[in-house]
């Protein structure tokens, strides 16, 4: 993808009589650390911090390949991990994330294919951009 746009996790348990839910205020994320690490350009790894309410953008290997040649100052994807705690019985994790592609008509460099027609080719070699060209 280009970006990945994503918010911290919010942590629930499920009320006794499994019907609701209760927000989880020692895993809420409120001391601002999301779990969310990434990979800086000497290998080690850094926590980001994440408030409830922030939205968090990640720049994606597609603006590396297909952005970045264009660019005077180009910018690197970031390699991300998740570091979860661990869930209380009964406890849930909510999280919402969209990875962003470009339009099917962009023409993607060196060679100014089309991204519809690359993201196609793509999706008959590997199962799992198949599931996701056809999420609609």
């Amino acid at each position: 993808g280009v970006l990945l746009a994503m918010v911290p996790g919010i942590y629930a348990r499920a009320t006794p009589g499994g019907d609701d839910l209760e927000l989880d205020v020692a895993l809420d994320g409120t001391s601002g650390m999301s779990g969310l690490q990434i990979m800086l350009p000497d290998g080690c790894l850094a926590s980001v911090p994440a408030r409830l309410g922030s939205v968090v953008f990640l720049v994606g290997s597609g603006w590396e390949e297909w952005i970045n040649p264009r660019l005077s100052t180009p910018l690197r994807a970031a390699p991300h991990t998740l570091r979860l705690p661990r869930l209380p019985p009964r406890g849930v994790r909510v999280w919402y994330g969209r990875m962003f592609l470009p339009p099917e008509n962009a023409l993607l460099p060196p060679h100014d294919v089309p991204f519809g027609e690359w993201w196609r080719a793509l999706s008959r070699r590997t199962p799992a951009a198949s599931a996701l060209a056809s999420d609609d």
